[in-house]
């Protein structure tokens, strides 16, 4: 069974993101280590009661965006947030089959050895609304040290 590495290479976070063109966030930068001002989030994202497998959920504020991948549980965790409002945005389409050509890079941030059989397991469809924070409805407010937050969505 494979699992979603914590890496997950650029190419995948500008997609997952949708960084590129005018007006759109950059990545945020690093805050100090130790810094009591970040957080450590950690959550779980499900669908109709469902954890969602695979996936890419992106905090965003006006300082950059924070992409983190799901694990097959629908766990994440996203550490050195810089405290402050974030939208909140859940997009799964990189893992549809459809919409990924054989030899792509794989979602798990590797080589394409991915097979789409374990693409087609691994994916949920959202409705479209949960991949834009401007339409997601989903935000949180970090503040320092550990911290939890969970996010249940719906049709």
């Amino acid at each position: 069974m494979k699992r979603l590495r914590a890496g997950v290479p650029f190419a995948l976070v500008v997609v997952a993101a949708g960084c590129s063109g005018p007006g759109r966030p950059t990545p945020a930068a690093e805050p100090t280590a130790g810094d009591p001002a970040t957080g450590h989030v950690t959550g779980r994202v499900t669908y109709r009661g469902q954890p969602v497998p695979a996936g890419v959920v992106t905090f965003r504020s006006d300082r950059g965006f924070h992409p983190v991948p799901l694990r097959e549980d629908g766990t994440y965790s996203l550490a050195g947030l810089a405290a402050g409002r974030y939208a909140v945005s859940v997009d799964t389409e990189m893992f549809d089959s459809a919409n990924r050509p054989p030899g792509e890079i794989s979602p798990s941030g590797g080589f394409p050895t991915e097979s789409r059989e374990d693409r087609d397991r691994l994916y949920m469809r959202l409705p479209k609304k949960y991949a834009d924070p401007r339409t997601s409805g989903l935000a949180h407010a970090v503040t320092g040290g550990e911290q939890q937050k969970g996010f249940d969505l719906a049709d």
